[in-house]
C-alpha cells in the first residue's frame, strides 16, 4: 500500500516520503499535473526518497505507485503547493536538510499561531491537564528525546508528533488544520526534520544527550 503523506505546503526544492508504504519493493514518483509552463524535477524517482525540484509556484498534483514481488501495484496521490514566499519565524525558508529542533521545531511548539494557543500552553510541566504524554517547556530538559520518541521515522507521516494535533481525536482539538495554508506550511516543516533525520541542533541547553 503506497504512503506518501498528505497535502503539503512547501518551498522547493521538497523531499518526498515513501518509505512508510507497505509491502512495498519498488517505488515511482511521478508529477500527474503542474503549473503551465512549469519546468520541474525528480531526483531519485524510482527510490522510496524523491526530490521535487521546480521553477513555478502552484499546485503539483504527486503520485506515488509501489508494487512488490506478486506484482500487486498501488498508488495514491497529494497536492504539493510550492510558494517560494513562505515565511513562519524564518523557518520555513530553510531547506529541510538545515532544520533542526533547536531553532526550529521549538519555536512551532510554542507559537501562539494556532487558534491564539500554544502546544506547550497544554503540554507545559506545571499544567493541571492530566495525562499529559510530553511537555514541551523549557523545564522539561529531556524535551528533544521525548518528542523524538514521538517520531516514527519509517514513516513520518504516521508519526505522533504529526497525527495527533492534526486530528479530533488530540485532547486539545486539531492544532494543525491541514484545510488551511499555515496547517500545511507547518505540517511540511514536521515531515522534512523528520525525513532528515530529526537533528537536534546545537543548543546546549536543549540537545542534551541521554
Amino acid at each position: 500500500m503506497a504512503r506518501a503523506g498528505r497535502n503539503r505546503s512547501a518551498r522547493s526544492p521538497v523531499l518526498l516520503v515513501g518509505s512508510g508504504s507497505y509491502f512495498a519493493n519498488t517505488f515511482s514518483w511521478q508529477v500527474l499535473l503542474a503549473p503551465a509552463n512549469s519546468v520541474y524535477s525528480l531526483e531519485n524517482p524510482q527510490s522510496s526518497l524523491a526530490t521535487l525540484s521546480a521553477d513555478t509556484d502552484g499546485e503539483y498534483l504527486i503520485q506515488l505507485t509501489v508494487d512488490n514481488s506478486r506484482a500487486l501495484p498501488h498508488n495514491t496521490t497529494f497536492t504539493l503547493t510550492l510558494d517560494s514566499t513562505l515565511t513562519l519565524d524564518s523557518t520555513l525558508n530553510k531547506h529541510g536538510s538545515h532544520l533542526n529542533f533547536a531553532d526550529d521545531i521549538v519555536p512551532l511548539l510554542q507559537t501562539t499561531l494556532y487558534n491564539q494557543r500554544t502546544c506547550q500552553s497544554c503540554h507545559y510541566s506545571e499544567s493541571d491537564i492530566e495525562a499529559i504524554p510530553v511537555y514541551y517547556d523549557s523545564g522539561n530538559l529531556n524535551v528533544y528525546q521525548d518528542v523524538r520518541a514521538r517520531v516514527d521515522f519509517n514513516d513520518p507521516d504516521n508519526s505522533i508528533l504529526i497525527r495527533k494535533p492534526t486530528r479530533l481525536q488530540h485532547g486539545g482539538g486539531v492544532r494543525l488544520d491541514l484545510a488551511s495554508e499555515l496547517g500545511r506550511s507547518v505540517y511540511s516543516v514536521f515531515m522534512d526534520w523528520i525525513a532528515h533525520g530529526a537533528p537536534c541542533g546545537n543548543d546546549g541547553a536543549i540537545c542534551v544527550l541521554p
